[in-house]
């Protein structure tokens, strides 16, 4: 069996008493991590790793970070988990692995406006020597694909999930401005939220909708809620 794991909920970056503190949000909520949770945390967003390749990794920072081993990592594993800020996805295939790991998240769509980008890269090169092709490389809008657009297009308007997409796909819907929307276009047939992506991993907008929002996730265009 294959099991691959992303991050879900987005981190800020609070001050508290004087003091700086990541916290991550989901849905609204604020969840506080502990160092061994933020470490594993971060080592998927916006990433995806196999259930080896995340031991490894931890290990290897908890090492450089000079962290102490008393919390293992299938436990902080375990309890990012419970607290949903974490998925997974396993199957005996990589390609049905991902499908369950991502085919239910909700897909929040980021946008940094152009002020905030550039006021980033000035920091950057102030404090960081950053070159001006280096500046310039990083103005360069991410090259969309057209399903790229149309999935971006439509998130915005309603956080969806891939297997929600699939099926918009297929009626070609490309506006989806309200949840009753939604469910009119979407929830029919006795569909529901759990049954949805059991009818959309047989449909053959499964694949381009699947490479697209994986291909958004890693290039830090979107975050899975």
């Amino acid at each position: 069996m294959i099991t691959y794991y992303a991050a879900t909920g987005r981190m800020e970056i609070e001050r508290r008493y004087d003091a700086k503190q990541p916290t991550i949000y989901k849905e609204g909520e604020a969840h506080d991590l502990n160092v061994y949770e933020f470490t594993l945390w971060t080592l998927i967003a916006w990433n995806i790793l196999n259930q080896d390749e995340l031991s490894k990794e931890y290990q290897k920072k908890c090492r450089e970070l000079r962290l102490f081993d008393d919390q293992p990592f299938n436990h902080v594993l375990s309890r990012l988990e419970q607290r949903g800020l974490v998925a997974s996805g396993m199957a005996y295939t990589a390609q049905d692995a991902m499908y369950e790991l991502i085919c239910k998240l909700r897909i929040h769509p980021i946008r940094v406006h152009w002020f905030g980008k550039a006021a980033a890269l000035v920091l950057l090169f102030l404090r960081h020597n950053l070159s001006l092709r280096g500046m310039l490389r990083l103005l360069k809008p991410y090259p969309l694909s057209s399903v790229q657009k149309s999935i971006l297009t439509l998130t915005e308007q309603v956080l969806l999930t891939p297997a929600e997409l699939i099926k918009c796909m297929e009626k070609g819907v490309v506006r989806m401005p309200s949840e009753d929307k939604l469910i009119d276009t979407v929830y029919q047939d006795n569909y529901n939220y759990d049954n949805l992506h059991n009818d959309t991993r047989f449909s053959c907008y499964k694949s381009p909708v699947m490479k697209a929002v994986v291909d958004l996730f890693l290039n830090k265009q979107i975050i899975f809620e």
